[in-house]
Formats: structure tokens, sequence, C-alpha cells
């Protein structure tokens, strides 16, 4: 059995489903020594030579031609198109890239070929490839959201729809009960052993409580809400870490296509500076001009927590390989989404270094959390409530032990990379089959 993985066009080596997909494909590499092609990016996808598997044929795309197209191709579904026509959803959004990769898919003679996200992939890949098997892995809720009648056309050319979360597959088989036989929920996962490695001191021991945040500071996910929640605690002597880039993503990809009013009110200040500009004003000056003007403190935390600073601090974007050092030494895990996550990385992550987890009971976070057990739901956007399970948690230190623990179990047995790649290498048995 040969497998292909097609990489989102606009990745780097450390993106999110990069590391999904090294992930998976290092699990598939145990069964039955499946050949592996793997096609990304090659003007953003920069491996070091330890990121790359000697077991896996790289192909590196070129995307120059879809760079420049792609300015013009958004402009012009601006004027013309509606929001459910999105341009990353045209057959045009990085067509020479997709097309490379389908013509090159004759070559390799693969039998099964995993897509993420990319529906319009399909139907390309398929003209020039008929008897390949399509996977079609969706990690946000596109499928639901985009033109109806072009997402029909594109899905019934697959062989298998994957979804990271219940939330997203059960949106899907309900919208498009024809396809409902070949959907199918793979939860994202962790590596559990790089969790259970020795930490590094990222903060200073004295005893402070320390709530954590890992993901981007953008309005969908809800940082603004985490902080005004951080400001209502009584007696506050606790610390808020940030961890993550700031930086929204696009508008047109999550905000945009929403159909709930709490999602859409965010367009007010959806665009970068102008949430930018609002985060700015809820956090310490000296703080956010150090970190936004280039200050890297994902290099060098502890010099800045030895400065005399407020509790609130930016780290920034930090490495994959350190933020296991960071949830280690947090007391509680904060995840406050405004949007409907499909999934919720962090949460996992949080849940496998044994720390209880504070989330926003929607999308596909209620999947991961189990209220009460391994920590604690509340509704989106409502900082009292937010507030009042922060300081109940960090008041409890045997509660917060007990749901640390009991979510490292749930980790280990739905989430790890191992049970995921089981998971998909028993559908690509079937599929081949077919």
């Amino acid at each position: 059995m040969k497998i292909a993985f097609v990489n989102q066009p606009f990745e780097g080596v450390n993106y999110s489903i990069s590391i999904v997909t090294n992930n998976i494909v290092r699990e598939l590499l145990k069964y039955d020594n499946p050949g592996i092609v793997y096609y990304v990016n090659k003007q953003l996808y920069k491996p070091d030579e330890d990121d790359l598997n000697p077991a896996v044929a790289y192909k590196f795309i070129s995307t120059r031609i879809d760079t420049i197209l792609l300015k013009p191709l958004k402009m012009a579904h601006k004027i013309f198109c509606a929001p459910q026509k999105a341009y990353f959803s045209s057959p045009f959004y990085y067509l020479a890239y997709v097309l490379a990769i389908a013509f090159d898919l004759r070559k390799q003679r693969c039998n099964i070929v995993h897509i993420h996200n990319f529906s319009q992939f399909v139907p390309i890949i398929r003209f020039f490839n008929p008897t390949i098997k399509i996977v079609l892995h969706m990690h946000c809720l596109w499928l639901t959201q985009l033109d109806e009648k072009t997402i029909r056309g594109r899905i019934k050319k697959a062989d298998l729809i994957i979804g990271c979360s219940d939330f997203v597959i059960d949106k899907v088989k309900k919208k498009f009960p024809e396809v409902s036989d070949k959907c199918f929920t793979v939860f994202n996962g962790v590596d559990q052993e790089h969790f259970a490695e020795e930490n590094e001191n990222v903060y200073d021991k004295d005893g402070t409580s320390k709530i954590l945040y890992v993901g981007r500071v953008s309005p969908e996910k809800g940082v603004h809400v985490l902080l005004n929640a951080f400001k209502r605690l009584a007696g506050n002597k606790a610390e808020l870490h940030i961890v993550g880039a700031l930086g929204a993503a696009p508008y047109d990809f999550m905000v945009g296509l929403s159909e709930e009013e709490e999602v859409k009110s965010l367009a007010r200040y959806y665009r970068v500076k102008n949430y930018l500009s609002k985060f700015r004003k809820m956090v310490p000056a000296g703080i956010y001009q150090r970190f936004y003007h280039g200050d890297n403190y994902s290099q060098n935390v502890k010099k800045m927590i030895s400065n005399d600073s407020p509790n609130i601090f930016l780290h920034g974007a930090v490495s994959h390989a350190k933020i296991k050092d960071f949830y280690n030494q947090a007391d509680v895990v904060v995840v406050p989404s405004i949007i409907g996550e499909a999934f919720g990385i962090p949460i996992v992550e949080a849940m496998m270094a044994r720390k209880p987890v504070i989330g926003s009971n929607k999308g596909g976070i209620p999947e991961i959390i189990e209220d009460g057990a391994t920590g604690v739901l509340t509704g989106p956007a409502n900082e009292q409530a937010l507030a009042q399970s922060i300081e109940h948690l960090l008041g409890n230190a045997s509660l917060r032990e007990k749901m640390g623990s009991e979510g490292r179990k749930r980790a280990f047995k739905l989430f790890t990379w191992k049970t995921i790649g089981y998971d998909l290498f028993e559908k690509y048995q079937a599929l081949s089959l077919t």
C-alpha cells in the first residue's frame, strides 16, 4: 500500500496540519511498511535535517505562480462573489500546486491520497488519477459553510471523508446525507512521550499560581475575554501567561463564514491591526512594546520574568519542542474560544501534562473535556463565569490534581498518535480492498 499526503499549500514545517501529518506518517510507518509520499510547499516548507524522515519521499512543489495569482483572485471574489464562494474555495486557489501534485501522482502509482481541508483539490486529483482512493480530512467546518452545490459535487468524488471531531463530521452527515456512509471521526492527537520528558523551568518558582493560554492571539480565540476575566479575579496574585503568535486568521476563513451572532460580532475588530490595537490596551504597555517590536520572549523567558513587570506575560510563538515546559508548570490551562473549534490540540496537550482545562462549551471542545472530571466547561464570551471557574480551580489544589490525573488517562485512551495512526491504517486498508 502506497499513500500520498498533500500538505496545505501555505504551511511550513511547524504549522498545525504539518505537525498532524508528520505524526500520522510516523505511526503509519510502523504498519506493513507502507510507501509514503509527502507533497509540501517548496518555498515555505524548510525542514532541518532532523525533521526529514528517511522512509518518506518528500516532493517539494513550487507555489511561485500561485502566489502571484493570489491577490487578483482575492480581489475578484471580494467584488463578485458571496462569502460562501470564498476565494480559498475556488478551483483556481493554488491551482498550479495541485496540478503539479496530480501529475506526479500518476507517476508515483499511489493507492491512496490524503488531502487536508481543501475540497477543490479532490476533483482535480480525481480527473488525472481516476483509480486512486481519495481521503478528504477536515479540520474545520468549510464543507458545511461554503457553497452547498459546489461542495456536494466535490465530496461525491472522495472515497472517505474524515473529521477531527464529531462536531465536524455530524454537520457534514446532516447537510450531505448521501455521503454519510463514508464519513468518520478521527480525533487529532499528541505525542505522549514528548510530555513524559523532564521539563525545563520556564517560570520563576515563587509559589505564584499560573494560568496558561496557548494559541493565536486572535478574536475568535477569545483572548480578550480571558484578559477581562483575569482582571476580575479577587485579590489577584496569579500570573497569566499567553503563549502564541499575535495575529488573526484571515477574516474570510472563519468569522466571515459564521452564522452565529456571537461570532459575527467579532467583525468589528477582526482585522489584525484593529484587534491588536484593542489587545494592546488590555496588557501592560511595556510588555506589549517589548514583545511586538521583536524582542523574542520565547528565547529568553527567564530574562523577561526577572524584570519588574506586571503579572501578564506575552511569550510569543514557542516551538512545539518547548511548549511542554509551559504546560508542566501551569496550574490551570484556559481555552476561551468564542467560535466553535473543530478540535483543540492545546486542551489535549494540557491533559497529557496532567493539567485541568477550562474551555468553552462549544464546538469540539466538549468532546475532549469531561466537565467536572478533567476540567470545566463555561459559556463562550462569559467573563464572569470564566473568572469564577479560574478562581475555583486555583483555590482547590486537590481538585486540580484529580482533574489532571483523569485528564491524562483520557488523553492516553483517546488522543495519542498511536491510537490515531492505527485507526487511520485500518481505514486505509478497508479502502484499498474496495
